[in-house]
C-alpha cells in the first residue's frame, strides 16, 4: 500500500517555505516516499488550521498547512491529516476537509480523529479529558460532519492494544463487556469500539502509535536505550495487529470486518533523544520493522518524524552503538543531513512498491531477518548477482 512508506511533516519545521522548499521536495523524492501526515503529532490537538496558530499560542508556526500543503503536492504524495480533537470541533474539522478537497481538489484521502487521546501528555479540554467514552460520542459527529464534507474520505480513530490499556477513570458506567470472555474492561480501545457500535457509526480505520522504548528526559541515565532488545521488539507488530483485530472482533463483531489498522507513528524511543536514534541501529530497526509489518494486516506505515531537532537530553552512553554527539528523531537533522533512518527509508524503493506482494522467506539463523517481495508485474526485484572470489 502507499501507505506503507510515509513520513510525518511538523508544523515546527522552516524548510517548506521558498527557498528551502526545494530542499525538502528533493530530499522526499530521494528516500521515495509516497505517503505524509501532517500537521505534527501531539500539536495537532492544539492547532487551528485556518489561523495557523495553536490552542496555548497565539503566533503563526513556521509552517504552515499551505505550506505543507505546498511541499506534499510537489512530492506527489497521498497523505494523512489529523484534525483537532483536544481543543477543536468537529465543524472545524469539517471545514478543514471542505477546504482542502472541495475548494482546493487536493484528493486527501485519510483524516484521524485527534492524536494518542488516551494520554494525559495530550491537550485535551474536554470535562473528561482522555476519556475513551467522551471521545467515542464526540467522534461520531467527527465523523458525521467530515463525511458530509467530503463522502469520499476515509476517518480513524485512535486506540491502543490490549484491553485494559488506558483504563476509563471517569465514567465506569460505561465499561466494555467482552461476550467471549465474559469479562468487563475499562480500557481506552472497547469502550471507544463499543460506544462506537451502539452509536452506529464505523470508522474506516484504526490508529496505533508504537514507540518500544521511553527516556525519562528528568532522568535519563536510567533510560531502557538498549540495542539488542529494540532490534528484538520489531515482533510486536504481528502482536500489536492481532491484538487489535480480536478487539475488533470482540466489540465491534461482523461489523468491523473492513476496518483497517494503520500504524502512523513509528520511532525507537518517544522520550528524550540520545545516541541510539540517530545511530545506524535505528536504521535497520527501520527497515526490519517495516518487513514485519508488512506480513501483518497493518496498510500504513508513517515515520515519526522528517524533521525533529537536536536533542541532548537523552542516554549517550558507551553501550550503544553510534558515533553522533546528538540525538534527533527526525530522518533528516537541520535542512539536508541525512540520518541512517532516512537511508534505510530510501532502499526500501528497490525492495518494494505500492501493489508487490510481500513473500514468504525464512533464515536458518534466528537473529538474522530476511524478507522478499514480487513485484506487481510478477518479478522479482532486480539485484545484481555476487560474483564469487
Amino acid at each position: 500500500d502507499e501507505r506503507h512508506f510515509g513520513v510525518n511533516l511538523a508544523m515546527w519545521d522552516n524548510y517548506y517555505d521558498p527557498p528551502h522548499d526545494t530542499t525538502t521536495i528533493g530530499l522526499l523524492q530521494e528516500m521515495g516516499c509516497r505517503t505524509v501526515r501532517m500537521p505534527g503529532g501531539s500539536l495537532s490537538d492544539q492547532y487551528h488550521w485556518a489561523s495557523n496558530t495553536t490552542y496555548t499560542n497565539t503566533w503563526e508556526w513556521q509552517a504552515s498547512f499551505a505550506d505543507m500543503v505546498h511541499v506534499a503536492t510537489n512530492v506527489g504524495v497521498q497523505a494523512f491529516i489529523t484534525v483537532n480533537y483536544g481543543t477543536g470541533t468537529p465543524g472545524e474539522a469539517a471545514g478543514w476537509v471542505r477546504h482542502a478537497n472541495i475548494t482546493n481538489s487536493l484528493g486527501y484521502k485519510y483524516w484521524e480523529i485527534g492524536n494518542e487521546c488516551y494520554g494525559d501528555w495530550e491537550m485535551d479540554t474536554n470535562v473528561n479529558p482522555h476519556d475513551p467514552y467522551t471521545y467515542a460520542v464526540r467522534a461520531a459527529d467527527y465523523l458525521a460532519q467530515m463525511r458530509a464534507a467530503d463522502p469520499a474520505i476515509k476517518i480513524g480513530v485512535v486506540v491502543a492494544p490490549g484491553e485494559n490499556s488506558y483504563s476509563n477513570q471517569f465514567t465506569p458506567a460505561h465499561a466494555a463487556y467482552n461476550a467471549r470472555t465474559g469479562q468487563t474492561t475499562y480500557g481506552w480501545t472497547p469502550i471507544v469500539l463499543t460506544t462506537l457500535k451502539n452509536l452506529g457509526v464505523r470508522p474506516d480505520f484504526l490508529v496505533h502509535h508504537h514507540y518500544p522504548q521511553w527516556t525519562n528526559p528528568a532522568n535519563p541515565s536510567q533510560s531502557p536505550d538498549n540495542d539488542t532488545m529494540l532490534l528484538l521488539s520489531t515482533g510486536n507488530w504481528a502482536t500489536d495487529a492481532a491484538d487489535l483485530r480480536q478487539q475488533i472482533t470482540d466489540y465491534f463483531g461482523s461489523e468491523g470486518t473492513n476496518i483497517e489498522l494503520v500504524v502512523t507513528e513509528n520511532n525507537s524511543d518517544s522520550g528524550a533523544q540520545g545516541r541510539q536514534s540517530t545511530s545506524l541501529v535505528n536504521g535497520i530497526y527501520y527497515a526490519d520493522g517495516l518487513g514485519q509489518l508488512l506480513q501483518t494486516e497493518f496498510n500504513g506505515f508513517v515515520w515519526w518524524d522528517l524533521r525533529n531537532g537536536s536533542d541532548m537530553g537523552g542516554f549517550f552512553g558507551s553501550a550503544l552503538y553510534g558515533w553522533r554527539s546528538y540525538g534527533d528523531l527526525g530522518m533528516i537533522n537541520g535542512s539536508s543531513t541525512r540520518h541512517p533512518t532516512f537511508y534505510a527509508a530510501k532502499l526500501m524503493q528497490w525492495f518494494a512498491r505500492p501493489g508487490d506482494r510481500t513473500l514468504t522467506a525464512t533464515s536458518d539463523y534466528g537473529l538474522l531477518h530476511v524478507y522478499a517481495a514480487r513485484r506487481a508485474s510478477g518479478r522479482s526485484p532486480t539485484c545484481a548477482p555476487r560474483s564469487a572470489p
